[in-house]
């Protein structure tokens, strides 16, 4: 079953201990991309949770987020330096005096604003019971994730198969319309070259030969066979497991290459009005494509 490159999940966790949110969002990418951003705290996790994501994941881009209310992820004692206060109070008063201002003026936020009158010390946290709890709660997210991602890959397998069958229908049109094309380029070149030139200057065996060439040029009955191809293998792999995403979209470009020259070789306007039709749904798979893990 194939699934789309984007998800979202999101958790929050809280016991006595910690305290933070866990977000995961993923998005289309060509390869697996992984962007973490977490407390300083949990940096020794962050090859674990690598490997982690991708046991979940194969291709996108995945962001994840670790918040918590404070700069730790855990409970944080505060501890208030008493005596750099009261002396930053002083030397606030002796400015004030010397300046002129009003002493009222002085507050509490201005001795606050130094970062060491207010220290914000983290609770120390064993390292596995970090994982443990961390890793736990990813590990629910992504699950969670994956199942957003296989029904959106539901919806994408359903509209790519309908592009598909409108593909083949057109593709249907294009062999009906080429049936004996080759034929009516050889009968139209011979009539073009008698009406234009004397025949007693034609030598008729090269005539012929050339007319089998030029026809041959326009042909395009192989074009036909490899899109038909094409278009059993997408569905082939549209039924697979695993990432097929660059699979699909080698061979979005492998028909669209086909139906540009099936569109180059066609002299005919109904040929022609159809291959402009089967390029606009080529593109929109193509389109559908980019999103496939």
């Amino acid at each position: 079953m194939i699934k789309s490159m984007t998800g979202f999940g999101k958790t929050h966790f809280l016991n006595e201990e910690l305290n933070f949110d866990l977000e995961v969002k993923t998005v289309n990418s060509r390869f697996l991309d992984i962007n973490v951003r977490m407390p300083y705290q949990l940096n020794f996790l962050e090859d674990k949770i690598n490997k982690l994501i991708k046991k979940y994941i194969s291709r996108g881009r995945v962001d994840i987020f670790i918040r918590s209310k404070n700069k730790s992820i855990g409970n944080t004692a505060i501890k208030v330096n008493l005596d750099l206060a009261k002396d930053m109070g002083e030397k606030l008063k002796v400015i004030a005096d010397q300046a002129g201002i009003s002493k009222e003026r002085i507050n509490l936020s201005d001795i606050l604003r130094n970062e060491d009158v207010l220290v914000f010390e983290p609770e120390e946290l064993d390292d596995d019971f970090l994982a443990t709890i961390v890793l736990g709660q990813l590990e629910e997210v992504l699950k969670e994730l994956v199942e957003m991602r296989k029904e959106e890959g539901k919806n994408l397998h359903k509209d790519l198969s309908s592009n598909l069958k409108d593909l083949k229908e057109n593709l249907d049109k294009v062999k009906d319309l080429a049936t004996d094309i080759k034929q009516e380029i050889k009968d139209k070149l011979y009539k073009s070259i008698s009406e234009n030139i004397d025949s007693k200057l034609v030598d008729e065996d090269r005539l012929a030969a050339e007319i089998v060439y030029y026809a041959d040029k326009q042909d395009i009955n192989e074009e036909i066979t490899r899109l038909y191809s094409h278009i059993d293998q997408f569905n082939k792999y549209l039924e697979a497991e695993g990432p097929i995403g660059k699979k699909l979209d080698f061979i979005s470009q492998e028909m669209l290459r086909e139906t540009n020259t099936i569109a180059s070789k066609s002299q005919k306007i109904e040929l022609i009005n159809t291959t402009i039709e089967m390029k606009t749904i080529i593109e929109k798979i193509k389109e559908q494509v980019q999103n496939i893990e």
